[in-house]
């Protein structure tokens, strides 16, 4: 005999295959990709000096706590910063035109950009423009049919902040 008790919520499966899904996906690829390579223990090699600033980064943001703020250009050469966002759900990728997960991950962020940006959803995308060629960001934009909003990281500043 079945009952009714349980109900399944299309919706809600719905929201979890092409939102949650695709930014765990994201993260994961992210970390894969930009995880940093272990840091050499001080005298060990020689110019392992080099290595120190590696040593001395404060620990990498945290889930559930505020992300470190910064301000970086978008494309049109606008400052834009993470607080400008401060309240409102905010997807921060890390990206290069180079990075194979990245192609396959940016169209799935795409889709979750407009399905919710009438609900404040932003999406920032943050090209690791110190280790990508800024030249090509039109036409990975322009081929993946992508409009969230860009800022380009091209000092790498961002990305020791944020440990990748």
């Amino acid at each position: 005999m079945t009952t009714q008790t349980e109900k399944t919520n299309p919706r809600g499966a719905i929201i979890l295959w092409r939102v949650v899904v695709p930014i765990i996906l994201i993260i994961a690829g992210a970390w894969f990709i930009f995880r940093p390579s272990p840091v050499t223990e001080p005298g060990a090699e020689a110019g392992a000096s080099d290595n120190t600033a590696a040593t001395n980064l404060d620990p990498a943001p945290a889930v559930g706590h505020p992300a470190p703020d910064f301000t970086l250009n978008n494309l049109a050469g606008q400052e834009v910063s993470l607080s400008d966002f401060r309240g409102r759900p905010v997807i921060v990728n890390f990206w290069a035109t180079w990075c194979g997960p990245c192609r396959v991950e940016m169209p799935h962020l795409q889709d979750s950009y407009e399905a919710h940006k009438d609900d404040d959803l932003v999406v920032l995308a943050v090209n690791l423009t110190k280790r990508d060629d800024p030249a090509l960001i039109p036409d990975f934009m322009n081929e993946l049919g992508l409009s969230m909003p860009v800022v380009l990281d091209e000092t790498g500043e961002v990305a020791e902040t944020y440990q990748l």
